[in-house]
């Protein structure tokens, strides 16, 4: 995936510094955020839905969703549902829970 730092900040040493303090963390958020898009199952969820549910910050629950999207780990589908302020979000599944053939 490449040094995020350097990709979003180019290289800035605070930004580099904040990122290498998250490392646990941000392991464990994946892993939350993993776990409830999976126990979802079919339904899948919306980022606004795994960000109320973890009690994450939307710009923490987008993160770790974007990351695991990267690894393969869950999936955009083309369901959207509206979110707490009426726009239309994307559904995001685990892909255990895929249709056959996608």
């Amino acid at each position: 995936m490449g040094d995020i730092c350097k990709n979003r900040h180019g290289g800035n040493p605070e930004s580099v510094a904040a990122h290498d303090s998250l490392g646990d963390v941000k392991t464990v958020q994946k892993y939350q955020v993993l776990q409830f898009v999976h126990a979802q199952a079919v339904r899948g969820a919306t980022t606004e839905e795994v960000s109320v549910a973890l009690g994450m910050p939307i710009q923490t629950a987008s993160a770790r969703m974007a990351d695991l999207k990267a690894y393969g780990m869950l999936e955009a589908t083309n369901e959207r549902r509206p979110t707490m302020s009426g726009r239309s979000a994307r559904v995001i599944i685990h892909p255990a829970f895929l249709p056959e053939g996608v």
